[in-house]
C-alpha cells in the first residue's frame, strides 16, 4: 500500500473529476485537501439548506459526509477505479449553523474491493456537529 500519499497529478485529477460532477456543482460542495487516506471537503450553505427550525438539513451533512469519505478513500485508489458508497451510517451530534460546513474524510482500509472510512463535519462556529461511518465499494480498473 502507498505510504506516501497521492502524487501532485493524481490529486489535480481528483479535483478535475470532483469539480466535473453535477451534483458537487449543484450544492456547492468543494474538494480542498487531498492526502494519503484523507480528505477535506467544503460546502457554502444555500439558502435552501436551511430548514424550518433555522438549522442546516440533515441530508445536506448527509451528503457532505458521503463524499469526504468517499474522497478519502479515492485518494488511495488508483486513476479509472470507480468508487461506490454502498453502506453510510450518520449520526448527528448538534444542529448545523451557516454559512460553511467542513467535512474531513480519513480512510481506515483500503483493500481490493472496499474500503472503509470515517467523517467528520464542522459547521461555521467549528462544532462538531455530525459523525460517519461508510463502506465504499470500489470497482479496480483493468
Amino acid at each position: 500500500m502507498e505510504t506516501t500519499g497521492p502524487s501532485a497529478e493524481w490529486v489535480a485529477r481528483m479535483r478535475e473529476l470532483y469539480d466535473k460532477s453535477p451534483v458537487h456543482a449543484h450544492m456547492g460542495l468543494t474538494l480542498e485537501e487531498v492526502g494519503n487516506g484523507t480528505a477535506t471537503v467544503r460546502l457554502a450553505v444555500k439558502q435552501e439548506y436551511i430548514n424550518g427550525l433555522g438549522v442546516i438539513h440533515g441530508g445536506v451533512i448527509t451528503a457532505g459526509l458521503d463524499s469526504a469519505l468517499l474522497q478519502s478513500i479515492r485518494s488511495r485508489c488508483a486513476d479509472g477505479d470507480h468508487l461506490t458508497t454502498v453502506e453510510l451510517k450518520v449520526n448527528f451530534l448538534e444542529p448545523a449553523n451557516p454559512p460553511t460546513l467542513t467535512f474531513s474524510g480519513s480512510a481506515t482500509r483500503v483493500g481490493s474491493s472496499l474500503g472503509v472510512a470515517h467523517a467528520e463535519a464542522l459547521d461555521a462556529q467549528g462544532k462538531h456537529v455530525a459523525t460517519a461511518m461508510g463502506t465504499i465499494a470500489i470497482k479496480r480498473r483493468k
